[in-house]
């Protein structure tokens, strides 16, 4: 793919992450340097947990293709290809979500690279997935990677927190 189509297809991506994320009136979208934090969005919701302390939050990989993704397993092996080349740098405490976009229909599909998860043996979990299963983004699938972080949040303050909510 030539640079200049490159350059398109990560543009329209961004934009149609930033589109999809914005259906929702609780999130304010952060531009992260990909280059240096090897994730392009940091998505902060308006609404705080934990008695006003934490406002919840996650990172977003953007990605692009310039061909159709007809269904949720060729998103899964395309992304799969690009991610190859695109590793988030660092370790981050809180959960996120890898986007990807076709600019041939418009589709968009998600995966979590880092999955929050919430269990009564262990309690607040991010699970670090090196296989990404990709799911079509509706308007359900933005409102559950919503729940399910601030459901992650609330946990993990409890864990954390636990002197200062005592007080």
């Amino acid at each position: 793919m030539s640079t200049s189509i490159q350059q398109y297809v990560r543009q329209r991506a961004e934009l149609h992450a930033r589109l999809v994320l914005t259906r929702r009136k609780d999130v304010q979208i952060n531009q992260l340097d990909a280059q240096a934090a090897g994730l392009d969005l940091f998505v902060q919701l308006t609404t705080p947990v934990a008695h006003g302390q934490i406002m919840p939050s996650f990172g977003v990989e953007v990605l692009g293709a310039d061909k159709a993704l007809p269904d949720e397993n060729a998103a899964t092996r395309y992304a799969g290809t690009l991610r190859k080349h695109r590793e988030p740098k660092g370790a981050y405490l809180f959960p996120i979500v890898s986007f990807l976009f076709s600019m041939e229909d418009d589709q968009g599909y998600f995966g979590w690279l880092m999955e929050p998860r919430v269990t009564e043996v262990h309690g607040p979990v991010l699970a670090h997935l090196a296989a990404v299963p990709m799911k079509r983004i509706t308007r359900k699938t933005i409102d559950e990677i919503v729940t399910r972080v601030v459901e992650w949040f609330e946990a993990t303050a409890v864990v954390l927190l636990k002197p200062a909510l005592a007080e």
